[in-house]
């Protein structure tokens, strides 16, 4: 298991109908040491299948095989896991106080 998904909050999306809700979780993905280059993904997708589709991905990278970026992340999760709704956030916006 790689350990590199956290769930940072659950929230709930409302559809079309209002009496129907998705959950939708908010992942933090670690694909190097580096906190930048973390990858917000929100989804409604199990930790599961996204660990299953991103693990070799990330494993190659590990080994300088391959490289990725967050686009190509997600598209990876998109073509193997059509049935579920997932969004990244390319660059959060960090407020400082």
């Amino acid at each position: 298991m790689l350990h590199t998904l956290k769930l940072l909050k659950c929230i709930s999306i409302i559809c079309e109908e209002p009496t129907k809700k998705k959950t939708m979780e908010l992942y933090q993905i670690k694909t190097t040491a580096y906190s930048e280059e973390d990858m917000l993904l929100i989804s409604d997708a199990p930790y599961e299948e996204i660990e299953k589709v991103l693990e070799p991905m990330v494993y190659a990278e590990r080994r300088g095989k391959e490289w990725y970026d967050h686009s190509e992340y997600l598209q990876a999760l998109r073509t193997a896991l059509p049935q579920y709704k997932l969004m990244y956030i390319p660059e959060p916006t960090e407020i400082v106080l």
